[in-house]
């Protein structure tokens, strides 16, 4: 099958964007060893050029006053024209000029882009049986134009990218009845897009995965749940930034009498701030703060930490979730976000209110009671479900529901 992916970004070794996620590599990559021929094109923004010069005088100050990531105040690599082989995945890169951040693209310029990818489709002989996009602006556009002119199947996946005040911009309504299947990147999600578009059925669910291989060495090397868990340890993993909800796990440990600890992975703008809570409630030595750490290093961090805790504010999927169940961890996410239906709560980890710290503190609680042969089903029945969303089986997965 041939496989047309259309995307905002694409991170890769060779061009990294800092604070992208890596989904769409992972699937691309993943259909192609299946025996997939993958093209992508990343429809990426340019701004006119004084706003890169106000940007880079500016980085500093709305970094940190508004949380503002790298990927948002980006550099020039991206703004410019190339292609590149990503583990055969054919990737080309053609930027979108836009006049502001967060605006719409002019018509002229989705037009324009439409002839660029069908000429770079005819110059590579490549006649895609499926088209699928991720994030409305302006893949939904691109995908629903493209499908209609090349006459193939067509597919589109939200992200967080659906409330009412972007149905109403984009035109969504519109778009959408020339998508054949559509997407979202939780079972919350998809209930939501449903209700607000209206639509007959409920959306697919695009899961993202765990690679492989993190699953064939934890099947190989599991070890009993008491055996490497006594206290209440906990472990938590993100950017430093409000939405995360950081503050609210300290805040939990501070209402509870149990004898626990928390080891914070992770980069931001708030560490300061989150350091001196730490220290004016009395658990700066009970909470740890370890940078940024390599991947690997934050599953060992995981297989030792009794539980993973993260009561974010509208996280779209957060595959790190997946990976400390992986580890065994006894994850704690928020309700309603896009953890939601992968945990059910009391069973394979908790659900609690995002950012509700009286919550998240009698969940502590109850863990410190629980007796050990409860909290080791707890930590198997997790283990069991994040075996099931490996790269290989989501990318199957996928591309059952779109093809």
């Amino acid at each position: 099958m041939k496989i047309l992916l259309l995307t905002n970004e694409y991170p890769n070794e060779a061009y990294p964007k800092p604070d992208s996620p890596w989904v769409l590599p992972y699937f691309a990559r993943e259909w192609v060893k299946q025996g997939h021929e993958v093209m992508v094109v990343v429809n990426s923004t340019k701004f006119p050029r004084l706003y890169y010069t106000f940007a880079r005088l500016v980085r500093s100050y709305y970094s940190k006053r508004f949380e503002i990531t790298a990927s948002n105040l980006s550099d020039r690599t991206w703004t410019q024209p190339f292609s590149f082989v990503d583990n055969g995945v054919n990737v080309r890169n053609i930027p979108m000029l836009k006049l502001k951040p967060g605006g719409k693209f002019w018509g002229s310029v989705i037009d324009r882009q439409v002839r660029n990818i069908c000429s770079l489709l005819g110059d590579n002989h490549f006649a895609p049986d499926v088209i699928t996009g991720h994030w409305v602006n302006p893949q939904l556009m691109l995908v629903s134009i493209l499908g209609q002119r090349l006459n193939c199947k067509t597919a589109f996946v939200f992200h967080s990218d659906y409330g009412q005040n972007v149905i109403r911009k984009f035109d969504v309504d519109k778009h959408i009845q020339h998508i054949d299947r559509i997407g979202c990147r939780s079972e919350y999600a998809a209930k939501e897009v449903k209700k607000l578009l209206g639509l007959t059925e409920i959306p697919f669910v695009c899961y993202s995965g765990i690679p492989d291989r993190y699953i064939d060495h934890i099947s190989a090397n599991t070890s009993l749940f008491e055996e490497r868990r006594k206290d209440i340890t906990m472990i938590c993993a993100a950017r430093l930034v409000g939405y995360k909800n950081i503050g609210s796990i300290i805040d939990a440990m501070a209402a509870t009498k149990c004898n626990c600890s928390l080891r914070i992975a992770g980069e931001g703008p708030l560490k300061d701030s989150l350091l001196h809570q730490a220290q004016i409630l009395n658990l700066d030595k009970q909470v740890s703060f370890l940078g940024k750490i390599s991947r690997k290093s934050l599953q060992e961090e995981m297989h030792q930490s009794m539980m993973f805790v993260l009561i974010s504010h509208h996280e779209v999927f957060g595959l790190v979730y997946l990976e400390a169940m992986l580890q065994g961890c006894i994850v704690v996410a928020s309700r309603e976000s896009g953890a939601d239906g992968i945990i059910r709560d009391g069973e394979n980890g908790f659900l609690c209110e995002s950012g509700n710290s009286a919550e998240l503190a009698k969940i502590i609680e109850r863990m410190a009671e629980m007796p050990k042969d409860e909290r080791r089903k707890l930590s198997e029945n997790a283990q069991k479900t994040a075996r099931s969303f490996s790269d290989s089986k989501v990318a199957e997965m996928y591309l059952g529901s779109i093809s």
